[in-house]
């Protein structure tokens, strides 16, 4: 096995962690779309949500959530001495939007999954 095919299952992660970090604000509005929640309890429903693929770290989570509310798609309110987030309406009707564009998406990933290589001799050199 040569040093390039050991580090294959490495780089296959990385791309798969940069592939899921683009899913993980679509998922922040639609757990903020059931209820309002402090950023742990995002973190935590964005896991069970997305069947634990999309895992958001406690470091990550605050960037996030601060460009959203700047974006306007969410608010920071304090209760209980923690700061809790909402979808705001703005939010709300981005998410209807975007969920037509999700759809492509995926439509785009299960053509991607699909792909065959049989017939292209070129594979694999």
């Amino acid at each position: 096995m040569s040093i390039d095919e050991a580090r294959e299952p490495e780089q296959l992660e990385k791309w798969l962690v940069e592939l899921k970090k683009g899913f993980s604000k679509p998922f922040i509005l639609v757990v903020l779309l059931r209820s309002d929640l402090y950023a742990y309890r995002i973190t935590k429903e964005v896991l069970k949500i997305s069947d634990g693929q999309v895992a958001i770290a406690g470091s990550n989570v605050y960037p996030m959530l601060n460009d959203l509310v700047k974006q306007g798609l969410i608010e920071m309110y304090m209760r209980n001495d923690r700061k809790y987030y909402r979808l705001t309406r703005k939010g709300l009707n981005f998410l209807m939007k975007l969920r037509p564009e999700i759809k492509k998406l995926a439509d785009l990933l299960q053509k991607l999954s699909e792909y065959s290589l049989e017939g292209n001799d070129d594979a694999g050199k």
